[in-house]
C-alpha cells in the first residue's frame, strides 16, 4: 500500500511538471528614470545607454532631451553620464571599447526635422564630451542602423530632414576621417543591424519614406548583407530573406534588436498605424527567419541593445505615434529552454 502511495505521488509530480507552463523569456527591468521614445540605444561595457529622444509626445510638443542614461548590469540600477551636447531624437549612438560615439540625430518635433551631423565621443578621462570630425552636410541623419567593429562605426542608412537615406558611411578612429561605403538598394530609416561572424553586415528592414510620420511611411520587408572586406572594392548589397514573423507578417520598421547566439532578434515595431509585438529572429547561415515569443505589450521606437545572452528595450513607445514610456524590458531566451 506504501508502495502504491509514492507511486502515486511521484506520478502526480511528474504530470505537475509534464504540464506546467513554460516560463516567459520576457521579464521587466528596473524602469528608466525619466520617458524615453525615438532615443538612441547601445551597448557601452556592461552597461546599457539611453541617449537622448523624446521625453513628451504630441500633447507636450514633442521636447527632447540631452539626458544620457545608463542601466548597470552589475548591481541593475540606472545612472547618468553626462548630458550630451545637443537635444536631439533618432541619436545615432554606437560605443567602441571604453569610448561611447554620438554621430548624427535629429532635431525638432514630427514634420519639422532638422538633420545634424556633429559627431562626438565621451572622453574616458575627463568623462566629457569632444568633438570628433563631423558627416558632411550632405551626409547628416539620425535613425541609422549603427554597427561598431574593432576601429570602425558603421552608420547604415538613416532619415534626413527631408526623408530616408540609402548611404552607408565608415568612421575611422584612428584617423578620424568618414568614408562612404556601397549604398543600400533602397533608402532605409530606423532599420535592424547586425554584423555576422563572417564580418557581413546585415540590414533587415526599415522605413522607406523618411520618420517624419512613422505611421504613414511605407515599410521594406527586404533584408540585405554586404561583405565589409568588399565595402571598397565595388560590392554590391545582396538580397537575403524577407522580415518575417509568421504570427504577424504585417512589415514593420523601428523594432529593437540585436545578437543573440549568431543571430538578429527582431522584436515589436511599427507598420502603418500600429506598434506590434511579434518577434523574430534571423539566423544568416541559414537565412531564415524565426517566430519568437511574442512581447507582452506593443513597443515602437526603441532600437534596444543586446550583451550577454540578453535583448534590452528600455523606453520606446506603445503606439505608432511616439508616444513616449519609462517601461524596460527584457528578453532573456535562455530563460525558457528546455
Amino acid at each position: 500500500m506504501k508502495r502504491w502511495l509514492v507511486l502515486l505521488v511521484a506520478c502526480a509530480a511528474c504530470d505537475t511538471m509534464e504540464h506546467r507552463p513554460p516560463a516567459s523569456a520576457w521579464s521587466f527591468g528596473p524602469a528608466l528614470p525619466r520617458l524615453a521614445a525615438a532615443a538612441g540605444e547601445t551597448i557601452f561595457g556592461q552597461r546599457v545607454v539611453v541617449a537622448g529622444g523624446f521625453v513628451t509626445g504630441a500633447d507636450g510638443g514633442f521636447a527632447t532631451t540631452a539626458e544620457v542614461d545608463v542601466y548597470d548590469l552589475s548591481d541593475d540600477k540606472w545612472r547618468r553620464l553626462p548630458d550630451a551636447p545637443a537635444a536631439w531624437s533618432f541619436v545615432n549612438v554606437g560605443a567602441i571599447a571604453d569610448t561611447l560615439y554620438i554621430v548624427g540625430g535629429l532635431e525638432g518635433a514630427p514634420g519639422a526635422y532638422v538633420a545634424h551631423g556633429e559627431a562626438y565621443r565621451l572622453d574616458a578621462a575627463t568623462n566629457r564630451w569632444l568633438g570628433i570630425h563631423p558627416l558632411d552636410a550632405a551626409d547628416a541623419r539620425g535613425a541609422s542602423g549603427v554597427l561598431a567593429t574593432p576601429g570602425h562605426l558603421f552608420v547604415l542608412g538613416g532619415a534626413s530632414a527631408t526623408g530616408s537615406v540609402a548611404s552607408c558611411l565608415r568612421y575611422d578612429i584612428a584617423t578620424d576621417r568618414w568614408t562612404h561605403i556601397p549604398d543600400l538598394p533602397e533608402p532605409l530609416a530606423y532599420p535592424a543591424v547586425m554584423q555576422t561572424s563572417d564580418g557581413r553586415l546585415i540590414v533587415a528592414g526599415g522605413l522607406t519614406g523618411g520618420v517624419a510620420d512613422p505611421a504613414a511611411s511605407p515599410v521594406s520587408d527586404r533584408v540585405y548583407s554586404l561583405q565589409i572586406a568588399d565595402a571598397n572594392d565595388g560590392a554590391t548589397w545582396q538580397v537575403r530573406a524577407p522580415v518575417l514573423s509568421p504570427d504577424d507578417p504585417a512589415p514593420r520598421a523601428g523594432c529593437a534588436f540585436g545578437t543573440l547566439l549568431g543571430t538578429l532578434i527582431c522584436a515589436g515595431g511599427a507598420g502603418g498605424a500600429q506598434a506590434h509585438t511579434a518577434a523574430a529572429s534571423y539566423d544568416p547561415s541559414l537565412n531564415r527567419w524565426t517566430a519568437r515569443e511574442p512581447m507582452p505589450f506593443a513597443r515602437a521606437a526603441a532600437p534596444g541593445a543586446a550583451t550577454g545572452g540578453r535583448l534590452f528595450i528600455p523606453g520606446g513607445s506603445l503606439s505608432a505615434g511616439l508616444d513616449p514610456t519609462n517601461s524596460f524590458l527584457i528578453y532573456t531566451p535562455l530563460d525558457t529552454a528546455r
